[in-house]
């Protein structure tokens, strides 16, 4: 009686490793896609209601209120000319910032 081992290659540690990475990262794109088209949507929603006007507008399940105020902000060119150097620098924090780019590999 013979008996043949089969010749199938197992992947390497490494190779299921990468499979593993790039399904992650596909996966990422995907859900990023959907994100974006959500946030289409949510705007033409928001739209839609602030266009209801001011006050409280109730659905069955949520209530969305509209309000009108004033927001005061820095701005940040007009601090730049008038400060010097030093002065920006002391009012300037460091911060560490990681970022995560998911573009499309295929056109």
């Amino acid at each position: 009686m013979t008996f043949h081992q089969s010749q199938a290659v197992r992947p390497s540690a490494a190779d299921v490793v990468r499979e593993a990475n790039r399904l992650l990262v596909d996966e990422l794109g995907r859900v990023k896609a959907q994100v974006a088209d959500l946030k289409v949507l949510e705007k033409e929603l928001r739209d839609q209601v602030e266009a209801l006007g001011e006050g409280a507008h109730d659905g069955h399940v949520f209530r969305a209120t509209v309000e009108v105020a004033d927001r005061e902000t820095l701005n940040a060119a007009k601090v730049k000319a008038t400060l010097t150097a030093a002065q920006l620098r002391a009012c300037t924090q460091l911060t560490q910032v990681i970022s995560v780019k998911v573009k499309s590999r295929v056109a």
